[in-house]
């Protein structure tokens, strides 16, 4: 029984150590920035040209909606069950296209995943066909090819594929790309941008035949003229015969939906479509690719033949204490001592009469035994304990000192494997195993060491003792086989040896110039002559940089898709290696400060907001630096206070896995709270609105524009709206800078950023 309950609390640890790892390696690059088929060759050179595609056939299914609808899942500060949505009415008919807008947190997802049936806590009646196809809002990619991703177990059909890709817009991607539709995208489709990542997720959507396409707002990541194509060429023309419900911040893409539904106060209310200009979004440029597509990087797994060598047993006694190791093979040598002289003495006993000395000594041996078995037992498990444990850190420290090209060409799923499968063999199997084999081998010997001295001192024929020897002929047969079990799990040592002898991105014994500890007092940056790749075998992705930023300016940075505005980013926090100079009020934090110094002075807001197992505080304030007020100050500020003061436990209410609870724009105003917290001299974003609803994204532009206003900041721009009021704007182009300057002199030489913002009419009008 008790046996029975510490497996069950191994296993939980070890599912629990899976999980968290599991979240750090999806958010390694946050953590990093913080610091805290037979026709699978075929190839499509010529994919569709216009946009008119033979209309989808007629659906039948019957009339379907929902009917007094009610999901709670939120709990008060009283310990009361709000509801989420309540009394939820509409009906639903074929060929309709549905809209459905609303604030950050209203619920628009909860809602299309009751209609997937994800939830079950809910009442009243949800009627829908059977056949839906999903698009979430953040795509789920696989590590697999672009073909995989979209197939996802569907037959392969090329007429249909390429219609999907056109009606995507993402068969000009295909283009760029030296293998096309079959390049891996790496794990979470790291090898993508956001904007084609959106797209990935809605062409697995609708090349999947349903009656009802759900799509949670699958636009908000691409530029207006890429959404348009999408609107007209995917959803007006080919799912024109089909249901969809279409959840979108950007009401002006609702014009054409045969009714429109609004999402407030947990509400469902039907809202006329002249009215759209109320709740208007705007439109988010596609956002540029992570890094340059070249090749397959995913690298091959070293394999390793043969048995275990010698060193990878002394790496494994190294990694525990010697001197505990030593002292449980003195109390193995002592336990076999007392064995021996235990047999000598009751063979003796067995010859001369009833002797009580004897019989003392019998007992005093055994109990002398039995306490020295206990000793050499609780030593040798807390020595494999901690070699366990040692061997788990290591690995652990490298694995997050490791530059992120690792990542890139390594899966997750791989990684994970070291912490789960081999760290359970080590955990669990490998220290019995041991035990077993030396309790065999110990076994052995004592037998041979007796039959030894039986014939020598007592006289016994010689062919007798023979007889008892071979006796161990089994327990060797047995000790063999075990040792061979020792040796395959020794393999996950060398396994978990091999990552903790993987490079770190920068020499720990480096030593670097002292630097004031009021630096950065400014915000003013240089960058000269910068170069930048993701690896030596590939290409520059920052071609010969040079800006100058003073302190406390403004700067917004634009560019095409590929164009280099993340690799910007990268080469800041020096994610990759860099060769140039990069001079944060005069210090060059590419030769001058250590690693973590030079992260630890930029706050960042990523596009891709990352939460944490754990509570708001400790999403907040990870490092436990601030207090309770500064904490809900920031919240204030992002205008998460109410919420969170409504819940039952307030800032010690638990975030769930990624933040999984929390709807996307709520995930990333999190982060601008957390941002809120540090007090720095320059700043980073990377669109923090791009999935906000346009009332919270003026307030956010308001508060950085407030509290922000002595920092230096750096904007990725994929809303040109977000940087026009910039002091300067940088035009990024194949990775150089295209063009440097004011809004007014950029717009005077109608070069590319002039033509950037003739493709937003509509935004330059009003920004301008």
């Amino acid at each position: 029984m008790k046996q029975g309950i510490l497996r069950t609390d191994i296993a939980m640890k070890a599912d629990s150590r899976t999980l968290m790892m599991n979240e750090i390696l999806s958010g390694i690059q946050t953590i990093k920035l913080k610091k805290v088929i037979e026709t699978s060759n075929t190839e499509i050179p010529n994919l569709v040209e216009s946009d008119k595609f033979p209309q989808l056939p007629r659906d039948l299914h019957r009339k379907n909606g929902i009917n007094n609808f009610n999901f709670r899942w939120k709990v008060n500060a009283n310990g009361d069950k709000d509801y989420l949505l309540k009394a939820i009415n509409f009906s639903i008919k074929r060929e309709q296209l549905i809209g459905i807008c609303g604030k950050v947190g209203s619920g628009k997802s909860t809602l299309l995943l009751n209609m997937l049936g994800e939830y079950s806590t809910s009442n009243g009646q949800i009627s829908l066909p059977s056949k839906k196809s999903f698009a979430p809002q953040e795509p789920w990619i696989y590590n697999g090819t672009i073909r995989e991703n979209i197939l996802f177990g569907e037959d392969f059909n090329i007429l249909k594929y390429k219609k999907v890709l056109h009606c995507c817009c993402l068969d000009k991607d295909l283009e760029t790309f030296p293998l096309k539709d079959q390049t891996i995208v790496g794990e979470n489709g790291l090898m993508l941008s956001g904007g084609q990542k959106s797209r990935l997720s809605l062409a697995r959507s609708i090349y999947r035949d349903a009656d009802i396409y759900l799509l949670d707002d699958p636009l908000s990541a691409l530029d207006n003229r890429v959404a348009k194509q999408i609107m007209e060429r995917c959803i007006h023309n080919y799912l024109k015969y089909k249901t969809v419900v279409l959840v979108t911040h950007q009401t002006q893409f609702l014009q054409d939906a045969d009714i429109v539904y609004l999402i407030e106060n947990s509400t469902c209310t039907e809202i006329q479509k002249n009215s759209l200009q109320d709740f208007h979004s705007e439109n988010i440029p596609n956002p540029q690719m992570n890094i340059n597509v070249n090749t397959n990087t995913i690298e091959s797994e070293r394999l390793n033949s043969g048995a275990s060598t010698f060193k990878t047993y002394t790496d494994y006694l190294k990694s525990g204490n010697i001197v505990i190791f030593l002292l449980s093979l003195f109390l193995f040598s002592l336990v076999f001592l007392m064995k021996v002289l235990l047999d000598k003495t009751i063979s003796i006993l067995a010859k001369e009469p009833m002797n009580n000395e004897l019989l003392s000594k019998v007992a005093i041996l055994l109990c002398l035994m039995i306490i020295l078995e206990i000793g050499k037992g609780f030593l040798f498990y807390i020595n494999s304990g901690l070699a366990s444990i040692n061997l788990h850190n290591k690995m652990f420290a490298k694995v997050m000192s490791v530059a992120m090209r690792f990542f890139h060409i390594n899966p997750k799923g791989r990684i994970l494997n070291r912490f789960s499968r081999d760290m359970g063999f080590i955990d669990t199997e490998l220290p019995r195993m041991i035990d077993f084999v030396m309790a065999i081998a110990g076994s052995m010997m004592f037998s041979i060491c007796l039959a030894i001295y039986n014939v020598y001192f007592l006289m016994i024929p010689f062919a007798l003792a023979i007889t008892y020897v071979s006796t161990t002929t089994c327990a060797f047969q047995y000790a063999l086989r075990q040792y061979t079990l020792v040796d395959g799990y020794m393999t996950s040592v060398e396994r978990i040896k091999e990552y903790s002898l993987l490079r770190s991105e920068e020499d720990s014994d480096k030593k670097f110039p002292p630097v004031s500890d009021s630096w950065p007092s400014n915000g003013s940056l240089t960058i000269k002559n910068v170069f930048m790749r993701y690896d030596e075998s590939l290409p520059y992705s920052l071609k010969n940089i040079n800006v100058n930023i003073l302190s406390g300016e403004k700067i917004g940075v634009v560019g095409r898709t590929g164009a280099g505005k993340s690799s910007l980013i990268s080469a800041l926090f020096r994610m990759c290696p860099v060769e140039g100079e990069i001079i944060l009020d005069g210090v060059n934090i590419l030769t001058d400060v250590n690693l973590q110094c030079s992260r630890s002075v930029i706050s960042v807001i990523p596009q891709d907001p990352i939460l944490f197992t754990g509570t708001y505080r400790s999403n907040l304030d990870p490092l436990d630096e601030y207090c309770d007020d500064d904490i809900w100050m920031s919240l204030k500020k992002v205008y998460l206070d109410k919420k969170v003061g409504n819940t039952a436990q307030q800032l010690n209410s638990t975030i769930s896995e990624c933040g999984r609870n929390l709807s996307v724009g709520e995930r990333q105003l999190i982060c601008l709270a957390r941002a809120l917290l540090k007090k720095c001299h320059l700043l980073i974003i990377d669109e923090a609105t791009a999935n906000v609803d346009n009332e919270t994204d003026k307030c956010i532009q308001n508060i950085l524009k407030c509290h922000f206003k002595d920092c230096t900041t750096i904007t990725i721009a994929h809303r040109l709206s977000t940087i026009m009021d910039s002091d300067k704007i940088i035009v990024m182009d194949s990775g150089e800078v295209g063009e440097y300057g004011t809004v007014k002199e950029l717009l005077r030489k109608e070069g590319m950023f002039f033509e950037l913002v003739n493709n937003q009419k509509n935004i330059a009008k009003d920004s301008v």
